[in-house]
């Protein structure tokens, strides 16, 4: 069967998925099939109005959101600071290379990302400053 919280293929026995540990609904002693013939006084789930595997929904049935956070990820914070600071984003890129290789890829993204932005004003700062200089000298 499958749980109704995050879409996890489980056990047919189990009360509790194994994966995000929300509770699947099933009385404590029943199977799946069990409780199915008895959710429908009897008869079988697979003869009434249920669905193909059982009383529930195919996993994301009703939308597409996984209501489990992805913590491989990095928090905007990170992103916002590896773009001011490219130094910290290449830091967080080295460390995180190997345990967290989606976090590492953002903040090393970010990083290049505040580095070329960084190089662009730097270079239209200098050119409005030898401006000013041959203006203020003419």
């Amino acid at each position: 069967m499958y749980c109704r919280n995050c879409g996890a293929n489980i056990d047919d026995r189990s009360n509790v998925c194994t994966y995000c540990g929300a509770p699947t609904g099933i009385p404590p002693g029943q199977s799946y099939q069990q409780y199915g013939q008895n959710y429908q006084g009897g008869q079988s789930y697979q003869n009434g109005p249920y669905y193909q595997n059982g009383p529930y929904p195919p996993p994301n049935y009703y939308n597409n959101y996984n209501p489990v956070p992805d913590m491989n990820d990095c928090s905007p914070v990170y992103k916002v600071v590896s773009f001011l600071w490219p130094l910290v984003g290449l830091i967080l890129f080295i460390i995180w290379y190997s345990s967290k290789p989606r976090a590492s890829r953002s903040c090393g993204l970010w990083a290049l990302i505040g580095f070329l932005v960084s190089i662009v004003a730097l270079l239209l700062f200098m050119n409005m400053f030898v401006d000013f200089i041959r203006m203020v000298f003419h």
